[in-house]
């Protein structure tokens, strides 16, 4: 076997080292991503396990035998290496530590809840890295499946990719090239095994030719790719597009909801993203590109997505149900909406890349293209709508809505004769803080009516602070109550998140609505411009008759329209008992704020040049190299030939570059010898060496000059060949592995005619 007279795997080291590459591209991703703290070791473990699942391919142990192995040893790295990091003073209360995180984790999977476990999140990825590279080094050296290896590694990247950022896209190109690469390096050491059994040599200039012109073809494929169009998804595959990316969403509101603490850097929301969990960020920044264009008769607030349950560390939409419906087929009106309402008719053109999120103005009731329906309990519940069909940018879609026209006295007047199905939207954990419940019930005291305690409580929240970089709550602790009583700040999920909670713990259905905010209207345009920095989150109270109804916690935004009259008289301040909009916090006897309250500090607008600057350093380092070594090689070739009559310097120079793509023949050989050897090896070049011969021989060896169309023809010789002769030298290492090729299935033949 080819290696085993050095002691290494049959594929050869190289092999080993460019599987190395592959999977530190899919592991480092996620370090540098730095979602949690304690992931500098993915990529030791995933080497790690590279090298163990190497051990394994090579050796006799059945696969059962060793996979068990691997899993029990990767287990056992893990728990020393994590539980080393606990706090506990002993490796027993260390390791009783690692337990009790993994035992709650486990307890919240198979549970209701959410974990912001953040070392959970850490011992997963370790778990996965060790996993990756156990089965990566298992496929290519035990089973010689090395495009499987390559499919799992870009698969698991291209999912980290997709929900991380854009900075760390390098990754793919790495593990592209090295992939590439490695498929080369198989398919050459399956091809020396083959010659290897046939008694044949390899020379191994042979393998560093085939290598080397296979990485630079490589990197002109990757460039030229790069440069080419970028098509979108055709309509055949779309609905299959669109339920990949429903299934996706829904699989992302089960990983929020058991790793609700990761973080990583601030959080750009760039384009139509909104998930079905929402969860307390530390920190957001948001894009400043245009989403969307809506012509519509005047400002509303565009919503997507609503959320029923609160689980003390985030809001979730719950469970939904879905169905099709057909373009202009009626959406089911919500229960309640049955008074005060009036048709609003927008058309939604996408100035993103794609969509397939409808947004609209209140109550959707028509959709002019198929969408999917889902709802919560009933029908008559409706939790969102999605496009059946991903939408690209510039097309559009008409959405009719039914929108609230109801008075300030209307809403105060209708009641508190709520349907049994609205009990869910007053839903609140068991281990809701107290001190929460007994807010709301202060705030709300002197409110007459449902619709009072909503403006006291959305006017005690619009006295706060708004501020875009907030530390999350700690682990285990109620998201609004550590907002309320010790964050004292936050944006626009904080808000909308302790609005509802308040709400429901003074009895009053709500809930949360993410979307946008209504954006600029642009007269030239007519209609709409929404923003990426648009994103937002508000509340909704359900209110009998009426449906539900926008209300706006977040300071940032404005209160909305909402028709008057004599008798929605009654102040804020009245329904705070006296002036308590002025002095939110002295209504709870331990003191809110200290002097340094903090205000709304906007974040700045998201940089969209330093992917293109980055990109323009990788071109430029790229093009000076590429410079410098062409000067190199040039310098190499010129070396020794200036000041050489023209005829000495063309066959000269045709003597240097020929030798380099592999040609140089013997020095031995007259000019006239060696044009005709050349024309025999190197097909075509006869008729183009001859002048070139001819006029070194005429200058030479005669005692004159040779003649200007002598000099003339040679030139225009030089010209053509030395294109032909350039084009050999970058390819020679193809071309010698062909010839030797050639060679070797001769001898086979020869060997087995034998």
């Amino acid at each position: 076997m080819i290696g085993a007279k050095w002691g290494g795997p049959r594929e050869g080291w190289t092999t080993v080292a460019l599987l190395g590459v592959v999977l530190w591209s899919v592991v480092h991703s996620v370090e540098e991503a730095a979602w949690v703290n304690d992931l500098d070791l993915l990529v030791p473990l995933a080497l790690a396990a590279l090298l163990v699942g190497l051990v394994a391919a090579k050796g006799a142990l059945r696969p059962s035998v060793a996979h068990l192995a691997s899993a029990l040893l990767g287990l056992e790295i893990l728990v020393l290496v994590y539980g080393n990091r606990m706090s506990g003073p002993t490796w027993p209360d260390k390791l009783a530590e690692l337990l009790g995180h993994v035992g709650a984790w486990v307890a919240t999977a198979l549970g209701e809840g959410n974990s912001r476990d953040n070392l959970m999140f850490a011992l997963v990825m370790g778990l996965i890295s060790w996993t990756l590279g156990y089965v990566s080094a298992w496929l290519v050296f035990r089973r010689g499946m090395g495009w499987a290896a390559l499919a799992l590694n870009a698969t698991v990247l291209l999912f980290h990719l997709s929900s991380s950022y854009a900075t760390l896209n390098y990754h793919f190109y790495v593990l592209l090239f090295a992939a590439l690469m490695l498929l080369v390096r198989l398919e050459l050491s399956r091809r020396e095994l083959f010659w290897s059994s046939a008694g044949l040599e390899v020379q191994g200039r042979v393998r560093g030719n085939v290598l080397a012109t296979s990485a630079a073809a490589i990197l002109l494929v990757m460039n030229l790719a790069g440069r080419g169009p970028a098509e979108q998804p055709t309509d055949l595959f779309e609905p299959a597009w669109a339920r990949f990316v429903d299934n996706w969403q829904r699989g992302q509101a089960q990983f929020d909801r058991l790793f609700g603490g990761v973080q990583g850097p601030p959080v750009v929301a760039v384009g139509l993203a909104f998930g079905s969990t929402m969860q307390p960020r530390e920190g957001f920044a948001l894009g400043t590109e245009p989403v969307l264009k809506i012509a519509a008769p005047r400002s509303q607030y565009w919503r997507t997505t609503t959320y029923e349950v609160y689980t003390g560390q985030g809001v979730v939409t719950g469970e939904l149900y879905s169905e099709r419906l057909e373009g202009d087929q009626s959406v089911p009106i919500p229960f309640g909406a049955v008074e005060q309402r009036e048709e609003l008719e927008q058309s939604v053109t996408v100035l993103a890349s794609q969509s397939n999120l409808v947004f609209a103005a209140d109550t959707p009731v028509r959709v002019s293209i198929p969408t999917l329906f889902e709802w919560r309990q009933g029908q008559d519940d409706l939790a969102a709508l999605r496009l059946t069909g991903m939408l690209r940018k510039g097309q559009q879609y008409t959405v009719t809505s039914a929108v609230s026209i109801a008075s300030e006295a209307e809403l105060r007047g209708a009641g508190e004769g709520y349907p049994p199905t609205i009990q869910r939207y007053l839903q609140l954990p068991p281990e809701l803080p107290q001190r929460v419940r007994s807010a709301a019930i202060e705030l709300t005291s002197a409110a007459p009516s449902p619709y009072d305690k909503a403006r006291a409580i959305e006017g005690f929240l619009r006295s706060m602070p708004y501020e875009t970089r907030v530390p999350p709550p700690p682990d285990g602790r109620d998201w609004v109550d550590y907002t309320l009583f010790e964050q004292r700040a936050g944006y626009s999920d904080y808000y909308a998140t302790a609005m509802m909670v308040l709400l429901r713990s003074a009895g009053v259905p709500a809930r949360v609505v993410s979307g946008f905010a209504p954006g600029p209207y642009d007269e030239n345009e007519g209609a709409f411009i929404v923003y990426e920095s648009e994103a937002h989150a508000w509340v909704e109270v359900f209110f009998p008759r009426y449906g539900w109804i926008t209300f706006e916690p977040s300071s940032l935004r404005a209160l909305p329209n909402r028709p008057a009259d004599e008798a929605s008289s009654l102040g804020d301040a009245d329904l705070l008992g006296g002036g308590a909009i002025d002095d939110p916090f002295a209504l709870f006897p331990d003191e809110f704020f200290g002097e340094d309250g903090g205000s709304y500090t906007p974040s700045l607008p998201a940089r969209r040049d330093i992917a293109w600057i980055a990109a323009l350093g990788v071109l430029a380092t790229l093009g000076m190299l590429a410079g410098l070594g062409y000067l190199a090689a040039m310098a190499m070739f010129r070396r020794g030939l200036r000041g050489l009559p023209w005829h000495v310097r063309w066959y000269a120079q045709l003597r240097r570059l020929a030798g380099w793509s592999g040609l140089s023949g013997q020095p031995s050989q007259t000019p006239y010898e060696y044009a005709s050897w050349l024309g025999q090896r190197f097909r075509g070049s006869k008729i183009l060496v001859d002048p070139i011969a001819d006029c070194y021989v005429e200058g030479t060896y005669s005692g004159r000059s040779p003649g200007p169309e002598q000099l003339a023809g040679a030139a225009r010789a030089w010209d053509q060949v030395r294109l032909a002769l350039t084009r050999r030298v970058l390819l020679r290492g193809l071309i010698e592995a062909r010839e030797q090729g050639r060679v070797i299935r001769a001898r086979i033949r020869r060997h087995l005619d034998s």
